[in-house]
């Protein structure tokens, strides 16, 4: 039981943290995008 529940917050991290870096990415590319336009 806890063994499961550390794996399925582990998954959850890891989902949150690869969402918010792509999301820090994408806007660091609009603002390039922004400046070159």
């Amino acid at each position: 039981m806890d063994e499961n529940m550390l794996t399925f917050s582990w998954l959850v991290y890891r989902l949150y943290f690869n969402l918010s870096t792509i999301s820090v990415f994408y806007s660091y590319l609009l603002t390039i995008f922004s400046d070159s336009l």
